[in-house]
């Protein structure tokens, strides 16, 4: 059993099915990341990790023990939401050691955790300063440090760099991963970046319609998913019956697909496709309008894995 384990879990709300059946194993000291669309369930599931919410159905266990039963959870789990916690009125340093305290630690303590994550969060320029006044991606920065305040073992970030430029992006989620090494902290992010946290977590776990679609490093998935060619092809006629039903025979076709007004083709051959594609073309007396070729990218497999 990983460090958590979610069982079988169903959330449901009032008639509202967000999560069904979820099963989800977190290894203690990893990076993972769960991926997908807003609306999927991320922020959900991340409540009931934290245990700020119980499941309708099922279990979650938190170092083997069931998280119904287990006293203090917060104690070990630092929640950055999407909305804040912070005070707005307080500074940036104010929102720390108030943070610090509510967790019960020495003062000694908070200072030097204080000066640590002003560094590495880069927020000392702005420790004086209100958090009000802040920009957004400060805001969001804080409300990481203000998570990590009280050294815990498990982090749960949620989407925590939408409103941070690219490469500030990368640096503090690389800065993260450097810390969580160092302190063997369990991170869990949810992002709908798929090519970006790909490169930061060591794992990505693809949520669905409510479960968890596919979970593995992301070489693990590219090469399960993204070894394809996707042929994109558009004719006078658009009449695409007769290419469905022929290509769907051969071996190396992963799927066919009709799409604003193209004949979408994903293989693994494209060079035979080619030759079956133009076959039917000329039998057809059709004419060629537009012809496109691309590999399946991660991107393709976060709208839904082989919805392209």
């Amino acid at each position: 059993m990983g460090l958590i384990t979610v069982k079988n879990v169903q959330r449901k709300f009032n008639d509202n099915v967000v999560l069904n059946d979820l099963n989800l194993e977190i290894n203690e000291g990893e990076f993972l990341g769960i991926l997908g669309v807003s609306g999927c369930g991320k922020t959900t599931l991340l409540n009931l990790i934290a245990g700020a919410l119980m499941p309708t159905k099922g279990e979650i266990f938190f170092e083997g023990k069931n998280i119904r039963y287990k006293k203090n959870i917060l104690k070990k789990i630092g929640f950055a939401t999407q909305e804040g916690s912070f005070f707005p009125q307080f500074t940036v340093e104010e929102n720390l050691v108030y943070f610090g305290k509510l967790h019960n630690m020495e003062i000694g303590e908070i200072k030097k955790r204080v000066a640590e994550l002003l560094e590495m969060l880069e927020l000392k320029n702005f420790k004086d300063m209100k958090a009000k006044s802040l920009s957004k991606g400060m805001q969001r920065r804080l409300e990481m440090a203000c998570a990590l305040i009280h050294n815990p073992k498990v982090l749960l970030l949620d989407e925590p760099t939408g409103d941070l430029d690219p490469a500030l992006r990368r640096k503090i989620l690389n800065s993260l991963k450097l810390y969580a090494k160092e302190k063997n902290i369990t991170i869990v992010l949810t992002s709908q970046l798929i090519d970006e946290a790909g490169v930061i977590c060591e794992r990505v776990a693809i949520l669905d319609k409510g479960k968890i679609k596919d979970l593995g490093s992301v070489e693990e998935l590219r090469k399960k998913y993204c070894d394809y060619d996707i042929i994109r092809m558009k004719t006078a006629s658009q009449k695409y019956s007769k290419y469905v039903n022929k290509l769907k025979k051969q071996k190396n076709i992963k799927k066919v697909l009709i799409k604003n007004g193209r004949l979408v083709v994903v293989c693994t051959d494209k060079n035979k496709i080619f030759d079956k594609l133009f076959k039917i073309l000329r039998k057809s007396k059709d004419k060629l309008l537009d012809l496109e070729v691309t590999k399946l990218t991660l991107s393709k497999l976060f709208e839904g894995l082989t919805k392209f």
